[in-house]
């Protein structure tokens, strides 16, 4: 990245606005000392501090001192490490906390609102998960309370609704607290490509399927275990969580990826890590949406793909290589073993 045309600088900051979950810049760790570099391998200068956070709107939450700041995208501190805990930013606010109390802060560290709470949220869909004493609610960018802490758990909103356990059971909720998906599930995740995964389960029965934003079951309850969509992929298991094996099927339930593999992971810029074996044993490959195998099981640690780059281990911790590949498998950034 060149930080020299401003031209340059103009571009991230759009890409950022743009997309919020993504990073032109990855994390790296030099023998304690965290750090980033750009989509070339090119380390950039930042602060001294003790741990690093992915970019999310621009901004790195990071940690000094055991107080947490921001940087920005060239690694200037634009929020100064004075907080006790902090989220991410996301929609343009971070939940903070100082002194035993949270508040909520924009990207100037102007405070937008205070909040009664033990622990508060990212927002998302324009809500904040709030958790005071054992119960859950949501509030709104202005800090009311839109939707009661009555709740005995909760996920924070995703596509336009929540899932949130009452009574022992979990179901589905929209932005005005009205139930979309009765309470009479065991567990429920988190919508993603319009569809969400829930558990049902008794004494002798325990299988997991999908339904849609409108909570209808568009995919029965069959697998042993299933995970949210991702790049129109969804991850299944068959088998215990012991000695079972992972595939995936498509968005109508088709498996479209046979159950082969001891681990895998969800797809991200075309690619997942998949794993055969366990423990010390195991290695990692890449497949793309078809199965096919376009990095071979070399790696003994693996992270998905994002912008185009993973992070991955040959070898032992101690003398392996280890750093950022593209998708061909070529190293743009590797850690040296000794200073």
């Amino acid at each position: 990245m060149n930080y020299v045309f401003k031209i340059s600088l103009v571009i991230n900051f759009l890409f950022f606005l743009n997309n919020s979950n993504s990073q032109l810049l990855f994390k790296i760790n030099k023998f304690g000392t965290p750090g980033f570099i750009n989509n070339k391998g090119k380390e950039m200068t930042i602060p001294k501090c003790q741990s690093v956070a992915d970019y999310h709107e621009s901004l790195s939450r990071f940690k000094k001192d055991n107080l947490y700041g921001f940087m920005d995208s060239l690694g200037q501190v634009i929020i100064n490490p004075i907080y006790e805990r902090a989220t991410n930013f996301n929609e343009r606010f971070s939940a903070v906390r100082k002194n035993g109390k949270w508040f909520y802060i924009d990207k100037n560290n102007n405070i937008k609102f205070e909040i009664e709470c033990n622990y508060a949220f990212e927002f998302s869909d324009g809500l904040a998960m709030i958790q005071k004493g054992l119960s859950y609610g949501f509030v709104d960018t202005l800090g009311h309370i839109v939707i009661p802490i009555e709740y005995e758990k909760a996920h924070s909103f995703s596509e336009g609704l929540a899932s949130v356990k009452k009574n022992g059971k979990w179901g589905v909720i929209d932005n005005k607290n009205n139930v979309i998906v009765p309470f009479k599930y065991a567990l429920i995740g988190q919508f993603s490509e319009g569809r969400c995964h829930f558990q049902i389960e008794n004494e002798k029965y325990s299988k997991w399927g999908y339904f849609n934003v409108k909570g209808e079951i568009e995919i029965p309850a069959s697998f042993d275990k299933c995970y949210p969509f991702s790049e129109s992929r969804a991850i299944f298991r068959k088998g215990s969580f012991k000695g079972g094996r992972y595939g995936y099927i498509d968005s109508t339930g088709k498996e479209v990826i046979p159950p082969i593999y001891d681990g895998a992971m969800s797809f991200s810029s075309g690619m997942a890590a998949v794993s055969i074996g366990l423990g010390k044993s195991s290695r990692y490959g890449f497949i793309d949406s078809e199965g096919k195998i376009k990095l071979n099981f070399i790696y003994t640690r693996a992270n998905s793909f994002n912008n185009n780059l993973a992070f991955v281990r040959i070898g032992d911790y101690k003398t392996g290589s280890e750093g950022y590949i593209n998708k061909k498998g070529k190293f743009i950034w590797k850690k040296n073993k000794s200073k």
